[in-house]
């Protein structure tokens, strides 16, 4: 849901970041598609595609037949296939009608640019939606303790502890056992490890995606209550 402020002229959804702080447009990166008159969901075109055969809807669209009015498969090709969902120009898509290149990245319409890489993508395929009003503050995922002496205390143990016992990464983030950098105040996971870039000092995999220590997020007042019962914390 959106507020109307949010939106941007016509009522388009605005633009989002992506984890390396490019701007981009929702309407860039979903494919064209027909809706069904009873639902209004988008339909999917499926191609069967195989190895052996080495024939794709784009070079041949004579060796292709309509099983259904939105499923296109193979003629003459065994039972084990793996499915690959096109739009209405042929163009590949996830089953959330993402247009995706051969890895399964999300990329542009125009220029096939990786916006979104596969790993990066939630389960069902969504990319994380980042928008320049999405609210996001250090404080929630940081330690009481300087990340210089976690940083040496990793280096010396192995593993280092915030002032509460906490768990804590080279930089000072929470984590729990599986490196997962998870909030302040009830332990739950903000970033899995897979979204974790690697510092340049440690060459861990342990920080932030850039966009959340960027400063173009919004940022959350000292005033709100959250960041006061963090702030009382370091005290």
């Amino acid at each position: 849901m959106f507020l109307r402020e949010q939106l941007v002229e016509k009522g388009d959804i605005p633009e989002l970041f992506n984890f390396d702080g490019m701007l981009y447009c929702a309407k860039d990166i979903v494919g064209h598609f027909s809706r069904d008159k009873k639902t209004s969901k988008i339909m999917l075109l499926q191609q069967k595609e195989f190895e052996k055969a080495r024939i794709s809807f784009k070079m041949d669209p004579s060796l292709l037949l309509i099983k259904q009015q939105t499923n296109y498969m193979l003629e003459a090709t065994p039972e084990e296939d793996t499915k690959v969902y096109l739009d209405t120009s042929g163009r590949r898509v996830n089953k959330q009608g993402y247009l995706i290149d051969d890895e399964g990245n999300i990329v542009t319409r125009s220029s096939s640019r990786i916006i979104w890489k596969k790993e990066l993508l939630r389960p069902e395929g969504e990319p994380q939606k980042i928008f320049k009003f999405t609210e996001f503050s250090m404080s929630w995922v940081r330690g009481l303790i300087e990340p210089e002496q976690a940083a040496k205390a990793i280096k010396e143990t192995g593993k280092a502890v915030d002032y509460e016992q906490r768990p804590v990464n080279d930089l000072g983030f929470l984590v729990d056992e599986l490196g997962n950098i998870v909030d302040a105040m009830q332990g739950l996971v903000v970033f899995p490890q897979r979204f974790l870039e690697i510092d340049r000092r440690s060459r861990k995999q342990v920080q932030l995606p850039y966009i959340f220590r960027s400063g173009k997020l919004l940022q959350i007042p000292m005033s709100d209550p959250l960041e006061n019962e963090l702030e009382l914390r370091l005290q």
